[in-house]
């Protein structure tokens, strides 16, 4: 199938009647859309999807509103998007309106006539089952893809998954038939079995059915289990983008924490300093007022002691002039042995006594103190006061931190990233729990499976023993050879095609990772593992993922539309093929990429659609896609009001392009470039 146009009505962005032709030439299957944040990329995207499904992708926001809002103030009350498309050799024109006020969409389908020349409509009961036949409604979001939605492409396999590859590689038909020879020949056996009346074959029956019974239900179960591991993988990766968002909150919140607990600190050792300032002034103050005094009364002590004209009791000098002149200055008399001698000698052992030289050595010691205390006042207090001041720069530091951090983290939903936290931690949680009750389910259907066969084979000997030639016998034979005919067939296909996928996938991961990675897909569930150089399961890095991703979709639509170059599908019944319409196909791809996917997509896409951001427009992407890109547009953004100085630009091929004008209405404008 390829897209010739589509023309928009009034949808969204684009007002009045917007008309797009897409390339179609085999040579040139490239038809690229540049535009600003906003422009409208999404919008046009969301056009074809809702075109072709009546459904709009998970980021496409408000989408009920998507009549244009100057057309509804004008009185407009209905949008659509007309598509026409070619499928074999035959072209269609699918229509879809939506009227203000519905739940729902309405569509119109026509054929077109090439001898007539005309559109001839098709029914309406007829035109659901037929578009869904050109592109079934849960395999266009492979082909119409939101590259931003990439992280919610989940490749482990479950039954949903299969079943969309099987329907894209055209397996569909042949597993409807294979299934509904499987319940024949059921049916088949139930019938021959009664028409024996064996005990023992209606016991095996019995056995089978409960068998098969619970193989259903624990394959329900399965499918349930894995269908919640990726409602709760959808919800993680949501919780793990939306915090991506908020990626810098935590940091902050750490930063701002970090600096609450310091200032908390730095507040506390201030208020222990100052204390300490306080009662060191309380203390030496009075020994600050009396220092100079005390200075002078340690000098007068030292010069009356060194002088010895302290008064008794603490002066010898003068005794010992009395005793040697032996006159008292009063003019008496002092002879040796003289009362008034032993007088003096009693007077001189008071004052030369240990315990009053001790006393005066304390008392002029305490009062030496008491001055050097008073002397160092100053340096320490100044050395408090310094510290002081120091714990107030290290308070205003961490304030300054705390201020910047609040600044930072404003409309930053702190409560919201916790219960984001949390609901990643629920889904985590609930995710190892579906997984081990998978293990345990699929351990059981294999044992199960293991009784099945040998009852079925002693099923078929007394069959065999019966010697009758019934009209039942004959046609369960004849439907189990068909049957093993259509599985062997299914069987060497399906392989078949999942060893081209293999080869697919393992190629692109071979072309562009750094390290030898290579890839399987499960024949059981189709989960994508990857191994490394030496064959063993390895787990990749979120980049890595994402590219694994984007080769398993370049693989499906190449391989779909026979345009592979490693691998060769020799197809019993065509596969779905369909152009590949990309939104923003490298948001989260890593830059290194880039170069290899696009590459890689231009190569094996029927018809390629890029819609880029023009911030992630360079000459590299225009020098790997130049040769064949058919058609380019740009999405102008058109606003309403007088021009403004602000102007935006994209230059492509050497050329600058405005993508931004004002005029009358808000609106987005398509200008197709020759380059």
């Amino acid at each position: 199938m390829y897209i010739n146009s589509i023309t928009l009505d009034n949808f969204r962005t684009f007002y009045g009647s917007r008309k797009i032709e897409f390339s179609v030439q085999e040579n040139k299957p490239v038809t690229i859309f540049i535009g600003e944040n906003g422009a409208g990329k999404t919008t046009l995207l969301n056009a074809v999807f809702w075109g072709f499904t009546g459904r709009f992708s998970k980021q496409f926001d408000s989408s009920e509103a998507i009549i244009n809002r100057a057309a509804v103030e004008e009185g407009v009350k209905t949008c659509s998007v007309e598509i026409s498309f070619s499928n074999e050799g035959v072209t269609y024109s699918l229509e879809r309106i939506h009227t203000k006020g519905s739940s729902s969409s309405s569509i119109r389908l026509s054929k077109y006539d090439p001898s007539s020349g005309h559109l001839i409509p098709i029914s309406a009961d007829l035109a659901e089952m037929q578009i869904e036949k050109f592109i079934p409604n849960k395999l266009a979001s492979w082909f119409f893809f939101d590259g931003e939605a990439i992280g919610a492409l989940h490749l482990r396999g479950d039954s949903e998954f299969k079943r969309q590859l099987r329907q894209t590689f055209g397996f569909s038909s042949l597993e409807g038939l294979k299934e509904l020879l499987i319940d024949m020949e059921k049916d088949y056996r139930r019938e021959e079995a009664r028409s024996i009346k064996s005990a023992r074959l209606d016991d095996i029956n019995d056995q089978l059915d409960a068998l098969e019974r619970q193989q259903k239900t624990l394959g329900d179960t399965v499918d349930l289990l894995k269908n919640t591991i990726n409602i709760e993988e959808s919800k993680k990766s949501e919780c793990e983008g939306r915090l991506l968002n908020y990626a810098q909150a935590e940091p902050i919140q750490n930063r701002r924490n970090i600096a609450s607990t310091r200032l908390a600190e730095e507040k506390n050792r201030r208020d222990q300093k100052v204390k300490i300032r306080n009662d060191f002034l309380i203390k030496n103050i009075p020994k600050v007022i009396l220092s100079e005094k005390m200075g002078v009364l340690i000098n007068q002590l030292n010069q009356k002691e060194e002088d010895q004209t302290l008064p008794e009791p603490f002066g010898t000098k003068l005794i010992d002039q009395i005793k040697y002149m032996k006159k008292c200055i009063c003019g008496t008399e002092v002879l040796p042995g003289s009362p008034e001698d032993k007088c003096l000698d009693t007077m001189l052992n008071r004052a030369s006594t240990g315990l009053l030289m001790q006393k005066i050595f304390a008392f002029r010691s305490q009062i030496g103190q008491y001055k050097k205390q008073g002397d160092e006042y100053q340096a320490h207090l100044n050395s408090l006061v310094n510290e002081i001041q120091k714990c107030e720069s290290d308070i205003a530091e961490q304030e300054a931190i705390i201020r910047k951090a609040d600044e930072d983290i404003k409309g930053i939903k702190i409560e919201e990233v916790r219960q984001l936290k949390e609901s990643l931690g629920s889904s985590e949680a609930k995710i190892r729990g579906a997984e081990r009750d998978i293990g345990a389910h699929e351990n059981k259907m294999k044992f199960n499976r293991k009784d099945i066969d040998p009852l079925k084979a002693e099923q078929d000997k007394i069959f065999a023993q019966q010697n009758l030639s019934t009209h039942l016998r004959t046609e369960r034979e004849k439907v189990s050879k068909i049957l093993n005919y259509v599985s062997a067939e299914f069987s060497r296909q399906e392989a078949e095609v999942l060893d081209a996928l293999n080869k697919e996938i393992s190629g692109v991961l071979d072309a562009y990772l750094t390290k030898n990675y290579s890839a399987k897909v499960d024949p059981d569930s189709y989960e994508v593992k990857t191994y490394d150089v030496d064959g063993k399961p390895v787990s990749l890095g979120t980049g890595e993922s994402n590219m694994l991703k984007f080769a398993v979709i370049a693989a499906i639509v190449g391989m779909a539309g026979s345009r592979t170059k490693i691998s060769k599908v020799n197809w019993i019944s065509e596969p779905i093929i369909a152009p590949l319409m990309f939104d923003a196909p490298f948001s989260v791809i890593d830059p290194v990429y880039r170069a290899g996917v696009t590459k890689n997509l231009s190569d094996l896409a029927s018809q390629l659609i890029l819609l880029f951001d023009s911030g992630k427009w360079d000459q590299e992407l225009f020098d790997i896609l130049s040769k064949k890109i058919g058609k380019t547009y740009l999405l102008v953004s058109k606003a309403k009001g007088p021009e403004k100085s602000v102007s935006k630009s994209v230059e492509i091929a050497g050329k600058i392009f405005n993508l931004n004008e004002y005029g009358d209405r808000d609106e987005t404008m398509l200008k197709e470039i020759q380059l």
